[in-house]
């Protein structure tokens, strides 16, 4: 490493700490505090538990909820990789999920959005393989609109919250 790049380096770490840069996932930071105050809405469908089972792994247990979480999961599917007699190799499976995050106490909407994601499975095994693959696809995608709500919601500052 040369001279130039080590100065920018300790420089940059020096203007990051004086800035009041604070890591997300800290222990102690706000999002954490702000992460775990928030509850979730009883799921009604496999979609919706698999949602809510990955926002708590991410969230925590809601202690002292002071704001609701509310979405709405849609899927679509098509066929993909088509081979030469008109059969599907692939399946693309596109997801959305909206969402608000809303102030108990009031009900105000504190934030909202659209997340979006897909996930590709496998129709060439047996019928048993290719449901298998459908739902763990189906899962694999509701995973990453959780996640995608999660990282949404950690880049709410303290202002908007007010």
């Amino acid at each position: 490493m040369s001279w130039f790049n080590r100065r920018q380096v300790i420089l940059s770490a020096i203007a990051l700490g004086g800035c009041g840069f604070t890591p997300v996932y800290q222990n102690n930071a706000p999002a954490r505090a702000f992460l775990s105050g928030i509850s979730l809405e009883t799921p009604s469908d496999r979609d919706g538990y698999v949602m809510n089972r990955r926002l708590e792994e991410r969230l925590g247990a809601a202690n002292d909820a002071k704001y609701g979480l509310t979405y709405s999961i849609s899927q679509s599917s098509s066929r993909a990789a088509i081979s030469t007699d008109g059969r599907a190799n692939r399946e693309v499976t596109q997801g959305q999920v909206t969402y608000s995050l809303r102030r108990l106490s009031d009900g105000k909407v504190m934030k909202s959005g659209k997340e979006e994601a897909f996930v590709g499975s496998s129709t060439t095994g047996s019928t048993v393989a290719t449901h298998a693959a459908e739902r763990d696809a189906k899962e694999r995608l509701v995973i990453q609109l959780a996640d995608r709500i999660i990282d949404a919601l950690l880049l709410i500052t303290p202002e908007e919250l007010v």
